[in-house]
């Protein structure tokens, strides 16, 4: 995840690899300073049923070396070759005739889901809760677009739509995690939780639909420490309780996306340690103790939308997604806790929501260049990063660097239709809540990041 996230990339990979994507299971990377013998690979186990330390009774996860001709390192457990792990369990299926890389898929998928985050091996969560879940589903053929309804969706803890069972936006889309509690309306594991996501966006590159959803987890009631997500597409509307497994009878229409990664009971996003703690096979890339001369602090990119799409329904209806990555070890304290940065939801109904600096992203700059000047709205130069719904601040590569998204749902439309440019950026301290000068963003002195610019088309 700290590597540069491309979302063209990602689609490219699903619609060539549906039928066999790898992401199901998470395979170590050989390393020669893993400590294991020739031809062995490191696999981060934790089976809390086994009786050997440190395993026994433990939740956590421990290295050990195992031989890549026998065994497969499947999501922080080994499974022989041929008997892929059970979602939700310490134990392995029975031998299969196909690669046990292979998950269950549709035989012609139609659509294509990716898991933009949490990426594999990423800490997120603070006490349990606000780990978020960022999803895209694009449509792979024209045919396919009247699979999934034409629906822009804002809801929270207060909306009817609003609860585990299917996503009022996206029928189809199901989302499960291993460790979902039994309380009140969740089912445990196989609760559907596609309900709960707040943000759910509309957006086209080419004639294909593609669909945001957004979650930001508000309770603790999904574990702590390691979980994993599994996330797929079927045909018609999906039920309350799913399976980790589906197949042509469940109706799949996509690929079934697999992610391991672990929920921080954390009392604050703090500077992280320079010590890797890595998990779930994500292998350490060495940080820069300080940012190389000529980049900048803190690496920023509008995820979404990409370069040239079209957006919404009449202007509105799209979701508005930011990443932001400290480019070394020594940058993490400019987007710390101890700098104001910290994870939430700011319900549209808060007195915190409006034009203006973020209240949890308190350095953060959203312009477009076609924001009217009516209302709160003030022209091009109005800061709407304190509109932005949902603020998460999480550790990557191995629990070293901070990493930041920013998502909002476009709810009304406050810069008109046709060509529109997004400009996003971080500055030092507390961001201003009108930009007088929008001609030399670049040129500021108080950047902390560079300025992500993209173009799009309002509808």
């Amino acid at each position: 995840m700290l590597l540069p996230h491309s979302k063209n990339m990602n689609s490219f990979s699903l619609v060539f690899s549906a039928i066999a994507i790898s992401a199901h299971l998470t395979l170590a990377i050989p390393q020669a300073t893993n400590g294991c013998g020739a031809n062995l690979l490191s696999c981060s186990v934790s089976d809390p049923t086994r009786k050997e330390a440190p395993w026994a009774g433990s939740t956590g996860s421990f290295p050990q070396c195992y031989d890549p001709a026998r065994y497969t390192c499947a999501s922080n457990f080994l499974c022989p070759i041929g008997s892929p792990k059970i979602a939700g369990q310490y134990a392995c299926g029975p031998v299969t005739s196909s690669s046990p890389t292979k998950p269950a898929s549709a035989s012609i998928p139609e659509v294509s889901v990716t898991v933009n985050a949490p990426g594999a091996g990423d800490i997120d969560g603070i006490k349990g809760f606000n780990f978020i879940v960022d999803l895209t589903i694009d449509v792979l053929s024209e045919a396919s677009n009247s699979l999934i309804p034409f629906k822009p969706l804002y809801q929270d803890a207060s909306s009817s739509t609003f609860g585990p069972g299917p996503n009022a936006a996206f029928p189809g889309l199901v989302v499960l995690q291993n460790t979902t509690a039994k309380k009140g309306p969740l089912m445990g594991p196989n609760t559907n939780l596609a309900g709960l996501f707040q943000l759910n966006g509309v957006a086209s590159t080419g004639g294909l639909n593609e669909y945001n959803s957004y979650w930001d987890a508000g309770a603790a009631a999904f574990g702590i420490g390691p979980t994993e997500l599994v996330v797929y597409y079927v045909k018609g509307t999906a039920g309350k309780t799913a399976s980790f497994t589906p197949g042509a009878s469940d109706g799949l229409v996509s690929n079934v996306v697999n992610t391991p990664f672990t929920i921080s009971n954390r009392t604050s996003n703090a500077i992280p340690p320079t010590d890797p703690h890595c998990m779930n096979g994500q292998v350490f890339v060495p940080n820069n103790v300080n940012t190389p001369a000529g980049q900048p602090a803190v690496s920023a990119q509008v995820f979404h939308p990409t370069e040239g799409q079209k957006v919404g329904v009449n202007g509105s209806g799209w979701i508005l997604d930011l990443l932001f990555d400290a480019t070394s070890s020594m940058s993490n304290a400019l987007i710390s806790a101890d700098a104001g940065y910290s994870s939430g939801f700011i319900n549209q109904s808060s007195p915190l929501f409006k034009p203006g600096p973020n209240s949890l992203l308190p350095g953060l700059v959203v312009l477009l260049n076609t924001t009217t000047d009516k209302g709160p709205f003030k022209g091009p130069g109005m800061n709407l990063a304190g509109l932005f719904q949902i603020n998460n601040v999480r550790d990557v590569n191995c629990d070293t660097i901070i990493e930041i998204w920013a998502a909002w749902l476009v709810g009304k439309p406050i810069a008109g239709h046709g060509p529109s440019q997004i400009n996003a950026f971080l500055v030092n301290g507390t961001a201003p809540a009108v930009i007088t000068d929008t001609s030399s963003l670049s040129a500021r002195t108080d950047l902390i990041s560079n300025v992500s610019t993209v173009n799009i088309i309002l509808s």
